[in-house]
């Protein structure tokens, strides 16, 4: 397989030593990425501007060093993290990276608001959505120990909703990284979109997913240790303001206890309830099984090791949205009881903006809080170019075999396709940003409420969400009541079609009336492949259309096959 190489890195490599040659063998972007840096540091000397673009250089410089170009489809898809593996390493890998590509930034801002508006219920509100690790888990787990899929692709010849929502990913992250830098539609706000964007994009054109994962590991750690320091920052900043609470009146001057809607009883659905029940159910049926960043990663390493992985990963993400509910809860506190807040914040402030919160607390604080959304945007995108390139790879065959490719067929075609593939998301994903952001806000899984029931109405969303379940399980009801007709009349024209396919690829198949039909459909299993049917026709009852009174051919149907 070719990988990109540069001229300036094969000239050094004369005059290196071999350890620094063969990391750059590796890396073969690494001289233009410092050359580039080096670039940035002269223009930012002679346009002095925020120190905040200091931290991302250096965080995006950092993420690129780190990557090396995959020189393989399967590591280039697959992470190179075997079907097979059980190893430490593995499991530690899976476990961060499907935390840290699941705490989106607009996800994090949400915990942030909701802990603003509903106290501490808010952050454990929106941690329900979690669910959605043991969720996608357990499911996947079956799907691979007992129909023997090796993707969710596979299992379900399903793309357009998954599509949209990788490219929904593009936009909603950038567009929260690019509040810290600027108002909306200033050149400082589009160039910390773009960067934000171009970033991931980058390493992950070079590494696949193999970079997204390592990266993932490192920004995962990264953001765990940010965040434990802001709540340490705010803890003393509520000590602080003991007297300005007295004064106030309030008695409940602390993250557990403060009531942010003084009023409304929070053991009701109106008190938050209802946004816990709905995460709950969106988790178990439904949000987790259209995002690839989350299903992809449930078909890596061996299913006991992904399982494990994933109850970690569901764990510290729950506990990592539930905390970060903490700085809005701070905000709506700080908000009422400070009086020499700055009157341009205030709203942001009271209502948990994490961007204002943190200029409240400084800019240290403001750094760090920064540098998480760095994190989780990132991590996010990162996640969703790797799972767009895949998902292109499965979809060159689709059209015409009327089944994704397997991975274990991928050659380099399928990694150019998918290098292409990830030009094209970032692209169109980044298209959105030209609207206005509240447009955009409403367009958002997490914020498609507003478009649906209006502000505050949670208690409509929620038995909306109730009743979708039920006639959702009725489905899957009437269906399993239905199987054994489906199995006996759609199963066979679907081996139909794809004896068709088999004429089309050039193979053997004699006959299309009179003589006997076979054809077996490929069902990859652990142990063996299964014969799922033989059907016999005749033109005869074709051309009549199968009249009343006209008996039918003998026809035989073999299943020996698992739930379709």
């Amino acid at each position: 397989m070719s990988t990109p190489t540069s001229s300036s890195s094969f000239a050094l490599a004369k005059v290196l030593p071999s350890s620094v040659t063969a990391w750059m063998a590796d890396r073969p972007h690494a001289v233009d990425t410092i050359m580039l840096f080096v670039a940035f540091q002269i223009a930012y000397a002679a346009t002095n501007p925020s120190i905040q673009w200091q931290y991302m250089a250096i965080y995006g410089l950092g993420l690129l060093l780190v990557t090396k170009v995959a020189h393989s489809p399967l590591e280039f898809f697959k992470g190179g993290i075997a079907d097979t593996a059980t190893d430490r390493s593995s499991y530690a890998i899976l476990a961060g990276s499907t935390f840290i590509s699941w705490i989106f930034a607009k996800s994090i801002q949400n915990a942030s608001i909701l802990g603003a508006r509903y106290g501490i219920l808010g952050g454990f509100a929106y941690g329900t959505w979690y669910i959605a690790f043991l969720s996608v888990g357990v499911v996947c787990y079956y799907l691979r120990t007992n129909q023997g899929y090796t993707s969710l692709q596979e299992a379900i010849f399903e793309r357009l909703a998954v599509l949209f929502r990788l490219y929904q990913e593009i936009w909603s992250n950038s567009l929260v990284v690019a509040s810290f830098y600027g108002d909306y539609n200033t050149a400082s706000w589009w160039i910390a979109a773009l960067l934000s964007t171009f970033i991931p994009f980058v390493y992950v054109s070079l590494g696949g997913l193999r970079s997204s994962l390592i990266s993932d590991v490192i920004q995962a750690l990264l953001a765990v240790i940010l965040l434990v320091t802001v709540l340490g920052v705010i803890g003393k900043q509520v000590n602080e303001l003991s007297d300005e609470c007295e004064v106030a009146g309030r008695g409940d001057c602390n993250l557990f206890q403060w009531d942010t809607n003084v009023g409304v009883a929070t053991n009701t659905l109106e008190g938050g309830w209802d946004l816990a029940i709905v995460g709950l159910i969106q988790g178990l049926f439904s949000y987790p099984f259209f995002d690839p960043v989350l299903t992809d990663r449930a078909f890596l390493a061996s299913p006991k090791t992904m399982l494990r992985a994933f109850l970690t990963g569901g764990v510290i993400s729950f506990l990592f949205i539930f905390f970060f509910g903490f700085i809005g809860i701070f905000g709506n506190l700080a908000a009422t009881v400070d009086e020499t807040i700055d009157p341009a914040l205030l709203t942001g402030i009271s209502t948990g903006i994490p961007a204002d919160v943190a200029r409240y607390l400084g800019t240290g604080v403001f750094t760090i809080t920064n540098i998480i959304f760095m994190t989780t945007s990132i991590s996010t995108l990162d996640s969703a170019f790797a799972s767009t390139a895949k998902l292109f790879a499965e979809l060159r065959t689709f059209f015409w075999k009327w089944k994704p490719e397997k991975l274990a067929n991928v050659t380099d075609q399928h990694v150019a396709l998918g290098r292409f593939a990830i030009r094209f998301i970032a692209l169109l994903g980044t298209l959105p940003l030209l609207q206005d952001p509240s447009a955009l806000d409403a367009t958002t899984v997490s914020d498609w409420q507003h478009l649906t029931v209006g502000e505050g109405s949670y208690a409509k969303l929620l038995w909306f969400n109730l009743v979708g379940s039920v006639a959702t399980l009725g489905a899957f009801v009437v269906f399993f009541g239905l199987e054994k007709y489906v199995l006996s009349k759609v199963v066979p024209l679907y081996a139909w079609h794809a004896q068709v396919l088999e004429v089309h690829e050039g193979k053997s198949v004699h006959g299309m009336g009179n003589d006997e039909l076979s054809h077996k459909l490929d069902r990859s299993n652990e142990d063996h492949d299964k014969e799922l049917e033989s059907i016999d026709s005749s033109s005869e009852e074709v051309a009549s259309g199968g009249s009343a009174g006209e008996e039918d051919n003998d026809t035989s149907t073999k299943l020996e096959a698992d739930k379709v």
